[in-house]
This record gives C-alpha cells, sequence and structure tokens, in this order.
C-alpha cells in the first residue's frame, strides 16, 4: 500500500469529513468518504457538481454562511463556522467546519476544512435554552410559539404568539388537544414525531413542519421542534418551539414550481436551448433536446462541448486565446442580442441558424442562455419569395415598356402621318407641274404659283419630320439615361423625358398633365430606370382615377421637407374608399375592372421606394376631390 492510499484511508477513518477547494472557484478537489455517512452524497458526486457545497446550504444559514466564509478566507489564518446543511435524505444537519487557507509564497492556493456533526449538540442546546423558565421574558416576547404538552398530549402553556401567528388565545387554548390545532391529514406523522422524542427519553427531540389551523380557519405552515422535558419537575411536559414558515414554504414551493415549469420548456421547447457557460472556450452546461438533434448529436454527446464544436470556424477560434472577448464584453453589456450565422453538424454539413442570446447570472456564474432556430426553410422561401418579386419586377417592366411604347407610336405615327400627306400633296403638285409645261395658256406665273405651293408643303413636311427626328433623340436620351446602373442623376429631367413619353394617354383620356418644374435640378440616387417606373404608374394611376371627374389633372411637382426631396403626384380623380386604403400596397390587391390592373403595380412600387431608394412613400387623399401620393428621397446635398 502506497503512502497516499494509507493517508485516505486515515482520513475515511476520521469521524467527520474532510474536505480541499480551489479559493477562487470554490469548486471541490477532494472530500473523504465521511460524506457519505454524514450526509448520504458521494464524494463523487460532490466533486462533479459545481457549487455542490453552496446549493446544499441551509436557506437560513446560506447567506450568513457564505459572506463570513469570503471574508475570514480573505485573512488567510483559520476559523470556524456553524451552519446547516440538507442531507440527501432531507434531513437538516448542524456542522462545525473548521476551515484553513492554504497558503504557498504569500499566494493562498487552496482551502482545506475538516467538517463535524454538531447536529446532537445543537438540538440539546435548543432544548435547554426552552427550558429555561418558562416564564421568561425571552419566552414571552418570542417571534416563536412555545407551547407545553403533557403527557396526554394536551396543552398547558402557550406563549403569546400564538394569537400573533394563529390568531388564537394562548388563555383559552390551555387543556384543549394538541392536535385540534393541526391538520388531520398530517396526524399520523405529528404523532410519530411526538413518539420519538417521547420515547428517546429526557432531553430527545424531534422535529417537523406540519399545518396548523388559523383562528380564521385557514392553514399556516409551521416548523416545530418537540422536545422531552416531562422528567423535568418546573416543565413536565414536552415542549414545542414553533416558527411560522408559511412565507418560506410558499416561496419554496413557487420556486420549485418555477423550476419544473422551466424545466417542461427547456425539455419541450420547439426550438433549441442551450446554457452555456461564458468562461474559457465557453462550454455547453445543458441542452434540450431539439439543441442537440438540430446540431447532429445527442444531449450526452453535446454537453460539456465547446460551442466552438459547433462554429464553421471553430477549429481556428479555439486555437486563439481572447478571440471572442469582443463578443463576451459586448453581451454583458447589451445583455441580450440576436444574430443569424451558420452551425456545423456533427456529419460536416451546415445550416443556417437564428440565435437570441441573454445573459445571465447563476450560482455565481456567468452564462448565456441560447434560444436556437434552424431556419433552413425560412432561408429557401426568403429566396423563392425574392425570385417571385425579381419575376414580379420584371413584369411590371414589361408592363411599363408597353406603356412607352404605345407613346412611342402614338407621338410618331401623328407627325408621319403629316409628313405623308405633305409628300402626298407634293407629289400631286409635281405632277401637275409636270403635265403644265408646254400646255398653251399656262404661263410662267403660273408655274410659279404650283412651285411656291409645293415649296410650302415640303416645309410643313420637312417639320413634321423634324418633329419625328427631336422625339427619337428624346427617346434615346431618355433610353439611355435609365439603363445606367446605380447613380446619381437630376430627377427633373428625367420627369421631363417620361412626361413626354406617357402624354399621349393624358390626351386621349382628355386629362391635364402639368409639371410644375423646379428652376434648380433635384438630386437622387439610384437606377434612373427605377424612377422612370414609379413616376409612370403613379402618373398613369392617376389619369385612370380621371376619367369620370369633370375636373381632370394630373400635377407633378418637387417639394423640400426636412431636407429631403419629395416628388408629389396629385390627381383630381375620385379619390380613395377609407376602407380601401390600407391595403393599397398589398401585393395582388387592386379596385380596377378585370383588365385594367394586377394589382401589383403599387406593391412594387412601394417596394422600388423603401428597398432601392432608401426613401418612403406615403398617400394624402379625398374621396371625390382627389388623391397625392407623395414620394421622399434621402438627400444628397
Amino acid at each position: 500500500m502506497t503512502q497516499t492510499t494509507e493517508l485516505l484511508g486515515l482520513l475515511n477513518l476520521i469521524n467527520g469529513v474532510v474536505w480541499e477547494a480551489y479559493p477562487s472557484t470554490g469548486h471541490g478537489t477532494f472530500i473523504s468518504e465521511g460524506v457519505e455517512t454524514l450526509f448520504g452524497y458521494t464524494s463523487a458526486a460532490w466533486l462533479a457538481t459545481p457549487a455542490f457545497w453552496e446549493s446544499r446550504l441551509h436557506l437560513d444559514d446560506r447567506e450568513q454562511t457564505l459572506a463570513a466564509y469570503e471574508r475570514l478566507t480573505q485573512t488567510g489564518q483559520p476559523f470556524e463556522l456553524e451552519y446547516r446543511m440538507h442531507a440527501a435524505d432531507h434531513r437538516v444537519v448542524w456542522v462545525r467546519d473548521h476551515i484553513t487557507p492554504v497558503i504557498e509564497g504569500d499566494v493562498m492556493v487552496r482551502v482545506a476544512g475538516f467538517m463535524i456533526d454538531i447536529t446532537a449538540q445543537k438540538h440539546t442546546e435548543d432544548a435547554l435554552m426552552a427550558s429555561e423558565g418558562r416564564f421568561r421574558a425571552l419566552v414571552q416576547q418570542s417571534s416563536d410559539i412555545v407551547t407545553i404538552v403533557n403527557r396526554g398530549g394536551y396543552i398547558t402553556y402557550a406563549s403569546p404568539s400564538l394569537h400573533r401567528i394563529l390568531g388564537l388565545d394562548p388563555e383559552i387554548i390551555k387543556g384543549t388537544e394538541v392536535l385540534q390545532a393541526m391538520h388531520p391529514d398530517e396526524y399520523a406523522e405529528i404523532r410519530q414525531t411526538f413518539a420519538t422524542a417521547v420515547f428517546g427519553g429526557s432531553g430527545a427531540t424531534s422535529s417537523l413542519t406540519s399545518r396548523f389551523q388559523h383562528a380564521d380557519g385557514s392553514y399556516r405552515w409551521l416548523e416545530w421542534v418537540a422536545t422531552n422535558r416531562l422528567d423535568d419537575p418546573h416543565v413536565c411536559g414536552m415542549v414545542m418551539n414553533s416558527r411560522d414558515v408559511t412565507d418560506r414554504r410558499e416561496a419554496d414551493l413557487a420556486l420549485d414550481q418555477s423550476r419544473r415549469t422551466f424545466q417542461v420548456l427547456f425539455d419541450h421547447s420547439p426550438d433549441g436551448i442551450m446554457l452555456v457557460d461564458l468562461d474559457g472556450d465557453m462550454p455547453i452546461v445543458a441542452c434540450n433536446e431539439v439543441a442537440a438533434s438540430m446540431n447532429g448529436y445527442t444531449v450526452e454527446e453535446l454537453t460539456g462541448q465547446s460551442t466552438y464544436l459547433l462554429m464553421i470556424d471553430g477549429e481556428a477560434l479555439q486555437g486563439q486565446p481572447g478571440a471572442n472577448d469582443a463578443f463576451k464584453g459586448q453581451i454583458r453589456e447589451q445583455g441580450r442580442l440576436r444574430m443569424e450565422t451558420v452551425h456545423r453538424r456533427k456529419d460536416g454539413s451546415d445550416f443556417p441558424v437564428e440565435i437570441h442570446l441573454a445573459f445571465v447570472w447563476i450560482d455565481g456564474r456567468e452564462m448565456l442562455m441560447s434560444l436556437e432556430r434552424d431556419i433552413t426553410e425560412r432561408y429557401a422561401a426568403t429566396e423563392a419569395l425574392r425570385a417571385s418579386q425579381s419575376r414580379l419586377l420584371a413584369s411590371e417592366k414589361l408592363a411599363s415598356l408597353g406603356r412607352l411604347t404605345a407613346g412611342l407610336a402614338h407621338e410618331i405615327n401623328t407627325p408621319l402621318a403629316a409628313t405623308m400627306n405633305s409628300l402626298y400633296e407634293a407629289e400631286r403638285l409635281a405632277k401637275e407641274y409636270c403635265d403644265s409645261v408646254g400646255v398653251p395658256g399656262v404661263t410662267e406665273d403660273d408655274h410659279r404659283e404650283i412651285a411656291t405651293e409645293l415649296r410650302s408643303i415640303l416645309v410643313e413636311g420637312v417639320k413634321s419630320t423634324g418633329r419625328i427626328g427631336e422625339f427619337l433623340r428624346t427617346v434615346r436620351s431618355h433610353t439611355r439615361d435609365t439603363v445606367t446602373g446605380v447613380i446619381t442623376f437630376n430627377a427633373v429631367r428625367l420627369v421631363t423625358d417620361t412626361l413626354t413619353m406617357i402624354a399621349h394617354q393624358a390626351r386621349n383620356a382628355n386629362v391635364s398633365l402639368l409639371f410644375e418644374k423646379p428652376e434648380d435640378q433635384v438630386l437622387v440616387r439610384g437606377e434612373p430606370g427605377r424612377f422612370t417606373q414609379v413616376l409612370t404608374n403613379l402618373v398613369v394611376n392617376g389619369i385612370h382615377a380621371c376619367e369620370s371627374t369633370v375636373e381632370r389633372r394630373v400635377s407633378v411637382r418637387f417639394v423640400e421637407r426636412g431636407g429631403h426631396p419629395v416628388m408629389e403626384v396629385e390627381d383630381t380623380g375620385t379619390g380613395i374608399a377609407p376602407e380601401v386604403l390600407p391595403r393599397i400596397f398589398d401585393p395582388l390587391f387592386t379596385t380596377k375592372d378585370v383588365g385594367k390592373g394586377t394589382g401589383l403595380g403599387l406593391s412594387i412600387l412601394h417596394d422600388i421606394v423603401t428597398g432601392h431608394f432608401k426613401g418612403e412613400i406615403d398617400v394624402r387623399t379625398f374621396v371625390g376631390k382627389g388623391t397625392t401620393f407623395a414620394v421622399h428621397f434621402p438627400s444628397q446635398a
């Protein structure tokens, strides 16, 4: 047998518990086998469970004991503490802990201690104190109830606290059976507790927490200790010291219920939940089944692993101490974070995940509560929606192109017809001139008149052809401007050209199309083609809105609000009904007749304005008077 084995054997023979722990964390590094005898816990469970000692301290002693331990340990000198602990079988055990800080080179490297059971001593002391003069002021003024019960189970004395706690008169209750004040469901346990003290002999004690009936009929939870003083001639009975623990018990029950509720939510949440220690490489302290299976692991496999295991760059982070310091500082400062990232499963596949983090303190440790959701399907749906929107946008662009093409044909056809008419008349006059040459009676003045008329007709034809050329130059300039990428452009010029393209629709509908042109240029950043699409749709909608009104006018203007340029398109149409107004930007919503609208125009315009131009679009309308759409663009000053 080695010296270490012999030493451990000797330690395990000691009637007490020898222990050792780190001073910085309080985590146990050694505890003798006596811990199982004294408390019913195995040394393995004690050492493996974080904050095991703290969590088993009696609730009434915990705060005071931890504070004294922290204060006295810092002195570096040996000291003693007396406190209560909960055993595995729910017993309350009093211990005296002889604690010695171990110093090496002026540095406290560990803390060692030796715990002995002083429960019997404490109970004896309590019993002795209770027996010292039942009429002393201490008893009379005690916040606890002191009761003496004779051998027959009848009350011979009750302290004044009985009235404060249970609303009963101490004098009236004398001579009544003590069980009458207790809950019938607990009679058997109460009798057993009393019997333990009675048959245990003089000074024997037993304790129980049970319900006592209040004068109003309700029940209060009292924690009481019965001490055998039947042989004491000054007492001649069982002394009961009872303390009202109703609030504490209800708090414990509420806490227990809260813990059970949390456990149910934790285990059955549709989202993955992980509890992560913020220290070091951020190990996973606990996780639910969803979190484990989502990442391709079992709960047992994932618990205890570093969160770096789930990151696609986890191996690199593990090799860089302090790589997550900035993140840790951020979560400590903000308390909550939301992020979308990519996790790597056990099989090496990657998937997108949405994570909600909350910074929490648990047993003095910095923790992260991480709620995680696999958003693979959401990403797929988003991509599908984006593709659908692209198709809808292309469809709307084709519709805009159709309107511009119709305008182009109309604007060319009118001067082209005039030109053709001029050429026809010129051909007729030229033939008349040729046929009149050499004809008797046709004078030079006649030829000169024919030539003058021919020249006038050709001038008109040239003018008509010029109008076609000017219009084509406008179209070419407009097209060149609208096919560029994102640039900063003069919106005033683009409005002028765009209104030229669709002016025929206004004329056909007998609608006045006005542009209140500003003196200065208005700069907008984006794709000019998108701007033209927005303007064209708003103006065409305004023209349609005026079809059934007396005053028919669509006006376009630029104004400035809050330092930002705003384009307004105002019509004198029928207005928009209040029940329709909230839905005008919804996809596929339209009030137009079948064949006149798809319900995509305003929805796409809203997306272009807010998404592409980073602006806003709003509407003011009055039924029977008209509507004004206002497009707000970011300032480019």
